[in-house]
């Protein structure tokens, strides 16, 4: 299922960024491709250290600014759960998440 929503989302991603003339697009696209690869709430350092297994020399300056960038454009969601470290989740096209949180624990 969300092969093919993951191929929608980049293709926009592709053309919002070009649109807008943002930086660096080709290291951006590295941060999207490797966010869609992973379905869990993710935070800068853990997407940075994920670029890095794949090969990826980025900061994580660098990887913030891009994650903030995906929020601005509707590909990602900035969370603070109780710890209120930063993480970030998926937004996918036409797909609607439901947020559970246990209260009990």
């Amino acid at each position: 299922m969300f092969q093919q929503i993951h191929k929608q989302e980049k293709e926009q991603f592709k053309k919002l960024f070009k649109q807008e003339r943002i930086d660096h697009f080709e290291d951006r696209f590295k941060v999207l491709d490797t966010f869609l690869k992973t379905e869990q709430h993710v935070t800068e350092v853990e997407m940075t250290r994920l670029l890095k297994e794949n090969g990826n020399e980025l900061s994580g300056d660098f990887v913030k600014d891009t994650l903030n960038l995906m929020c601005r454009f509707g590909f990602a969601r900035e969370n603070r759960f109780d710890n209120g470290k930063v993480r970030y989740e998926h937004l996918h096209l036409g797909v609607q998440r439901e947020q559970k949180i246990c209260r009990q624990c």
